[in-house]
C-alpha cells in the first residue's frame, strides 16, 4: 500500500516541536520529510541537538530581522518552489500565514489542488487596529480557504482559525508541548538531590524568556516592588537576554529589598533547576502567541500566572488552582494575583502539583497522533472551501 507522502515547512528547530517530528519520522505508516526555513534567529539561544537524517533538511533562507517592542523575522526560502514540484506529496504542512514560504506554498498547492495543512499559534486575545487587522486577515483568509485542515497551538488559535473560515471538525490540536514526562522527572531529581536553590524568603519569582518590550518584565518589576513594600521578601529571577536588559536592570536597582537577580542565557538543564528552584512563574506579555515556557514551568511543579494575552493561558492556566490570569498592562493586578499564591503556607506547592498533573495531558505522543489525525482529514479531502469528500 503506497505510503502518504507528506511535507511539513517549520519555522527553525525548537526543543518542544523536535520530539514531536521525531516521533512521527519514526512511523511506518507515514513518508515524512520536513524542511526548516531556518536555523535559528538571533534572539532565541535553543541548546539541543539532533541526529543528521536525509529526510530532514534546512532550506537556503535571507532573513529580514526586525527589532523593537517585538521582535520579528521574516525568512524567505525562494527554493521552496523546487522542493514542491520535486517531491509530489500529498499533504504538505505550513507554518501559519506570516511568512514566505507559507504565502507562497499556498498559492502554489492551491494553483495545483494540491492538499495543504497550515498550523497556526496566532489568537484574537490581542485586539489590533481595523488599519492593522484588515490586510492581515485578508492574507490569512487567502490562506486558510485553501486549507484541508489546520493544526491550532491553543483553544484561542483554534478560534481565530474558525473565525477566518476554518470548520471546527477540520482543526486539530497541536499544542507547543514540552517533554513533561522528563522536565517533571528532572525537576523532581533536582529537589531529591538539593540542587535547587530555593530560599526561605517570601517565594522565589521566576520569569524565562526574551527581553523585549512585549514580554513587559517592567511590568513584572513593578509588581515585585509593591509585594516587597507591602511587607513580603520575595525574590525575582530573571532568565534570558535581549535589548531590554539594560534599561531592566535600571528599574531593578530601585527595587527595596535583595537584587533582583539577572541570569542571562541559561542552558536547558540549568533552566529546568531554576523551575525547581521557583515558587511561582510568571509571563506577563502584551503579545505572545503560545509561551511554551509556562507549560515548561508547570510540568516542573510550579503555578504559573500570565496575562490574559498568552496565547496558553486560557488551555493551561485554570485560575485559582494550576495559577492566575491578569488583566495585561496591570501591575496592581499581577501584584495581588502573586500576593494570593504566596500568601499562604503550601498553597503555591499545591498548586504547583496540580499544574503539573494539568500539563501532563498534553504530552508529545499526543501531538503526533493529532498530527496524524489532520494528515488522514485532509487526504480525505477536505477543505476550507468544500465538504469531506467533495472536489
Amino acid at each position: 500500500m503506497k505510503l502518504p507522502r507528506v511535507a511539513v515547512f517549520s519555522e527553525l528547530p525548537t526543543p518542544y516541536r523536535w520530539p514531536v517530528y521525531r516521533r512521527l519520522l519514526e512511523r511506518d505508516d507515514l513518508e515524512l520529510q520536513i524542511f526548516f526555513l531556518a536555523r535559528s534567529e538571533p534572539d532565541r539561544d535553543w541548546d539541543f541537538a539532533f541526529s543528521p537524517d536525509p529526510r530532514v533538511r534546512f532550506l537556503p533562507v535571507r532573513t529580514l530581522s526586525f527589532s523593537g517592542y517585538r521582535s520579528v523575522h521574516y525568512h524567505v526560502n525562494p527554493g521552496i518552489f523546487g522542493v514542491l514540484a520535486r517531491g509530489r506529496f500529498d499533504v504538505v504542512v505550513f507554518p501559519g500565514w506570516a511568512m514566505f514560504a507559507s504565502h507562497a506554498g499556498a498559492l502554489w498547492c492551491r494553483a495545483r489542488r494540491r492538499r495543504y495543512i497550515v498550523f497556526s499559534e496566532t489568537h484574537g486575545l490581542r485586539p489590533r487596529s481595523r488599519a492593522g487587522r484588515l490586510p492581515g486577515r485578508l492574507l490569512a483568509s487567502a490562506v486558510v480557504r485553501g486549507a484541508s485542515a489546520f493544526l491550532a497551538a491553543s483553544g484561542p488559535a483554534a478560534d481565530h482559525l474558525a473565525g477566518l473560515g476554518a470548520r471546527r471538525q477540520a482543526i486539530f490540536a497541536f499544542p507547543n508541548s514540552p517533554d513533561v514526562r522528563g522536565l517533571a522527572a528532572t525537576a523532581a531529581s533536582a529537589r531529591r538531590a538539593g540542587t535547587s536553590t530555593r530560599t526561605e524568603a517570601g517565594g522565589v519569582i521566576l520569569f524565562a524568556g526574551r527581553l523585549i518590550g512585549a514580554k513587559r518584565v517592567d511590568l513584572l518589576i513593578e509588581a515585585v516592588s509593591g509585594l516587597r513594600r507591602s511587607g513580603r521578601p520575595v525574590d525575582l529571577w530573571i532568565a534570558g537576554d535581549g535589548p531590554e536588559r539594560a534599561g531592566l536592570r535600571e528599574r531593578a536597582v530601585l527595587l527595596p529589598g535583595p537584587p533582583v537577580r539577572f541570569l542571562g542565557n541559561v542552558g536547558y538543564r540549568e533552566l529546568v533547576g531554576l523551575y525547581a528552584s521557583a515558587d511561582v512563574f510568571v509571563l506577563p506579555s502584551d503579545h505572545e502567541p503560545f509561551g511554551a515556557v509556562v507549560a515548561e514551568a508547570m510540568a516542573c511543579g510550579v503555578p504559573a500566572v500570565v496575562s490574559d494575552r498568552v496565547g496558553a493561558g486560557p488551555d493551561l492556566v485554570i485560575p485559582g488552582v494550576t495559577g492566575a490570569v491578569f488583566t495585561h498592562g496591570s501591575s496592581e493586578a499581577l501584584r495581588a494575583s502573586l500576593a494570593e499564591i504566596l500568601g499562604s503556607p503550601g498553597r503555591a506547592a499545591t498548586m504547583g502539583r496540580a499544574a503539573a498533573a494539568h500539563v501532563a495531558k498534553s504530552d508529545h505522543e499526543s501531538c503526533a497522533a493529532n498530527f496524524m489525525s489532520a494528515v488522514g482529514y485532509a487526504l480525505a479531502g477536505a477543505s476550507a472551501d468544500r465538504p469531506p469528500g467533495g472536489r
